[in-house]
């Protein structure tokens, strides 16, 4: 095979390996904030039904695949807090109790996201991402019934 045949079929080669890469968005810091911008509103909205609380997971884990080193576990804790908050059984004291554990095992590490997004990406996730349990108020009402809105995280 004559030598330019040979160049020509690897280049095509790497087009096509480089045009089915390109595809897929590369974890960092440019493409996670671009994503969490776009993704905002579904993201810092309320889930005021287990519709919205999946696809607020959907959004937290397509994020979790762009979390930039710099909070990639903290990022994958807060997803995960985010998923078992949108299954959780609120209805009984199991239920709020493994949460509020599972939240309050995760307050560094939003607490890291909160800082890190709004000082990097200019995003305030003060009231969507779980707070630390200092700071956070109380989500069940004085009657002590559970709270209504699937994907909100009650901390103690």
């Amino acid at each position: 095979m004559p030598r330019l045949s040979r160049f020509a079929i690897a280049g095509a080669g790497l087009l096509v390996v480089a045009a089915a890469c390109g595809d897929e968005p590369t974890r960092g810091q440019a493409s996670f904030c671009r994503q969490l911008l776009a993704d905002r509103a579904a993201i810092d909205t309320p889930a005021g039904s287990t519709a919205a609380a999946r696809l607020q997971v959907e959004r937290f884990r397509a994020l979790d695949r762009l979390a930039p080193e710099a909070i990639r576990d903290e990022w994958h804790a807060v997803t995960e807090l985010m998923a078992l908050a949108s299954t959780a059984d609120l209805a009984t004291a199991a239920g709020r109790a493994s949460l509020n554990e599972a939240a309050l095992g995760a307050s560094r590490a939003a607490d890291t996201v909160r800082a890190y997004v709004l000082d990097v990406c200019g995003v305030d996730l003060t009231g969507t991402v779980v707070t630390s349990p200092a700071a956070a108020p109380d989500p069940t009402p004085s009657t002590g019934a559970a709270p209504t809105a699937p994907g909100t995280v009650p901390t103690p």
